[in-house]
């Protein structure tokens, strides 16, 4: 197994099934996100179970956003999903930032009016595209950086609302490979806010 072929596996073992399936997929169908999400409400997703937490759903979403974010830095050529797909108007939802720095009022707004069925087709589209974009790359492109056009048109359309120092914000992002940020956002993010997402639902 090359690096390529294993960050399609832990990237689907993180997504639903509905994405990809891998070897650890149940006899039912399910991955991770699939038994984790299982047998919860729309009330269940929407709630914030305690002050300074996040609800489900604003999780579900911010690390949809951010995995779509991330991956268009990464050669790709393609536009992000959420604008592509017009998803802004899909999910009832107009930001377009992954949530980074949001107050306890915009959680709030965003959980109580997020459209959940289309938040999981999002999700579900956003996992696609970052398959049919890491499929084809050769293990050598991991060690290239990332794309600093696509870097300022992403500042441009409000993917990072908490960065308002643009200058700083390039200089960071300069050091960053291709691997690192696949690798982030693509895997270890996902795999982080699952973790809260279980812990949040103990809570419920």
């Amino acid at each position: 197994m090359n690096s390529i072929e294993f960050l399609l596996q832990q990237h689907a073992r993180n997504h639903s099934a509905r994405v990809a399936t891998w070897e650890g997929t149940t006899a039912t169908g399910q991955n991770q996100e699939d038994l984790i999400l299982d047998g919860l409400t729309d009330a269940q997703l929407r709630k914030i179970p305690g002050a300074g937490l996040n609800s489900i759903a604003w999780l579900h979403w911010h690390i949809a956003r951010s995995e779509d974010v991330g991956v268009s830095l990464c050669g790709g050529g393609r536009p992000q999903v959420w604008h592509a797909g017009g998803w802004a108007k899909k999910l009832k939802y107009e930001r377009a930032d992954s949530g980074t720095g949001m107050t306890a009022a915009d959680v709030a707004d965003l959980s109580a009016r997020i459209d959940l069925a289309g938040l999981r087709e999002y999700r579900w589209a956003v996992g696609r595209q970052t398959r049919e974009i890491v499929t084809p790359m050769k293990p050598e492109r991991f060690s290239a950086k990332i794309d600093m056009a696509v870097l300022r048109k992403n500042i441009e359309l409000g993917s990072y609302r908490a960065a308002p120092d643009k200058a700083r914000f390039e200089q960071t992002w300069s050091t960053r490979s291709v691997g690192y940020t696949l690798a982030t956002y693509a895997v270890t993010h996902n795999i982080g806010h699952w973790g809260e997402v279980r812990t949040l639902k103990g809570m419920l």
